[in-house]
Protein backbone atom coordinates (compact mmCIF):
# COMPACT_ATOMS: atom_id res chain seq x y z
CA UNK A 1 0.00 0.00 0.00
CA UNK A 2 0.98 3.28 -1.17
CA UNK A 3 1.32 6.12 1.37
CA UNK A 4 2.38 10.14 0.78
CA UNK A 5 5.80 9.82 1.10
CA UNK A 6 5.62 6.59 -1.67
CA UNK A 7 3.83 8.41 -4.21
CA UNK A 8 5.73 12.07 -4.11
CA UNK A 9 9.39 9.85 -4.17
CA UNK A 10 8.00 8.23 -7.52
CA UNK A 11 7.18 11.65 -8.56
CA UNK A 12 10.17 13.17 -8.07
CA UNK A 13 12.43 10.00 -8.99
CA UNK A 14 10.54 9.32 -12.51
CA UNK A 15 9.05 12.80 -13.11
CA UNK A 16 9.55 15.95 -15.14
CA UNK A 17 10.42 19.41 -14.54
CA UNK A 18 7.63 21.92 -14.76
CA UNK A 19 6.08 25.12 -14.36
CA UNK A 20 2.33 25.99 -13.43
CA UNK A 21 1.20 28.76 -14.75
CA UNK A 22 -2.56 29.99 -12.58
CA UNK A 23 -4.94 31.80 -14.96
CA UNK A 24 -6.89 33.26 -12.07
CA UNK A 25 -5.84 35.56 -9.78
CA UNK A 26 -3.46 35.87 -8.08
CA UNK A 27 -1.92 34.99 -11.26
CA UNK A 28 1.35 33.05 -10.36
CA UNK A 29 3.78 30.43 -11.52
CA UNK A 30 5.08 27.75 -9.55
CA UNK A 31 8.06 26.95 -11.10
CA UNK A 32 10.92 24.20 -11.03
CA UNK A 33 8.21 21.34 -9.94
CA UNK A 34 8.22 18.00 -10.53
CA UNK A 35 4.91 16.68 -12.35
CA UNK A 36 4.45 12.54 -13.16
CA UNK A 37 3.75 12.73 -17.38
CA UNK A 38 2.62 10.42 -19.13
CA UNK A 39 0.47 10.37 -22.67
CA UNK A 40 -2.95 8.69 -23.23
CA UNK A 41 -2.71 5.82 -25.40
CA UNK A 42 -4.88 4.07 -28.00
CA UNK A 43 -6.13 1.69 -25.90
CA UNK A 44 -7.52 3.94 -23.52
CA UNK A 45 -10.23 4.54 -25.55
CA UNK A 46 -12.70 6.89 -23.07
CA UNK A 47 -9.85 9.45 -22.39
CA UNK A 48 -8.69 8.79 -26.50
CA UNK A 49 -12.62 9.56 -26.88
CA UNK A 50 -12.06 12.99 -24.70
CA UNK A 51 -8.85 14.87 -24.99
CA UNK A 52 -7.56 12.66 -28.37
CA UNK A 53 -5.06 10.60 -29.13
CA UNK A 54 -2.24 14.10 -28.11
CA UNK A 55 -3.92 14.18 -24.98
CA UNK A 56 -1.65 13.69 -22.15
CA UNK A 57 -1.90 13.28 -18.09
CA UNK A 58 -0.31 15.45 -15.72
CA UNK A 59 0.08 14.24 -12.34
CA UNK A 60 1.07 16.92 -9.54
CA UNK A 61 2.28 16.09 -5.88
CA UNK A 62 -0.48 17.84 -3.53
CA UNK A 63 2.69 19.19 -1.47
CA UNK A 64 3.74 21.41 -4.37
CA UNK A 65 0.36 22.67 -5.13
CA UNK A 66 -1.17 23.12 -1.40
CA UNK A 67 -2.15 26.63 -1.73
CA UNK A 68 -3.66 26.71 -4.85
CA UNK A 69 -4.88 23.65 -6.76
CA UNK A 70 -4.76 23.16 -10.62
CA UNK A 71 -7.84 24.17 -12.33
CA UNK A 72 -9.26 24.12 -15.48
CA UNK A 73 -7.34 26.72 -18.09
CA UNK A 74 -4.26 26.60 -15.98
CA UNK A 75 -0.75 26.56 -18.28
CA UNK A 76 1.57 23.77 -17.63
CA UNK A 77 4.93 24.55 -19.44
CA UNK A 78 7.39 21.11 -19.91
CA UNK A 79 10.84 22.22 -21.88
CA UNK A 80 9.40 23.82 -25.23
CA UNK A 81 5.67 22.69 -24.80
CA UNK A 82 2.89 24.51 -22.86
CA UNK A 83 -0.47 22.53 -22.33
CA UNK A 84 -3.67 23.48 -21.14
CA UNK A 85 -6.16 21.64 -18.44
CA UNK A 86 -8.90 20.64 -19.20
CA UNK A 87 -9.58 18.38 -16.39
CA UNK A 88 -8.45 17.90 -12.72
CA UNK A 89 -8.79 15.44 -10.48
CA UNK A 90 -8.02 14.67 -6.76
CA UNK A 91 -5.84 11.54 -6.19
CA UNK A 92 -6.41 9.75 -2.60
CA UNK A 93 -5.01 7.64 -0.50
CA UNK A 94 -7.15 5.30 1.02
CA UNK A 95 -8.50 6.86 4.06
CA UNK A 96 -9.58 9.93 1.47
CA UNK A 97 -6.27 11.91 2.29
CA UNK A 98 -5.33 14.15 -1.18
CA UNK A 99 -1.93 12.88 -2.03
CA UNK A 100 -1.94 14.39 -5.42
CA UNK A 101 -3.61 15.77 -8.43
CA UNK A 102 -4.39 14.52 -11.94
CA UNK A 103 -5.12 16.83 -14.71
CA UNK A 104 -5.75 16.08 -18.17
CA UNK A 105 -4.55 18.11 -20.56
CA UNK A 106 -4.05 18.97 -24.27
CA UNK A 107 -0.77 20.88 -25.70
CA UNK A 108 1.22 22.65 -28.63
CA UNK A 109 5.08 23.15 -29.25
CA UNK A 110 5.72 26.92 -27.82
Amino acid sequence: MWDAATYAQIINTLGVTASLNRVKPPSTVTANIKVGFAAISKEDQVLVNSYGISGKVITFKAIDVIALPPIKFDRVVIGNEAFTIDTVVPVHLPGGAIVGYKAYIKGHNL
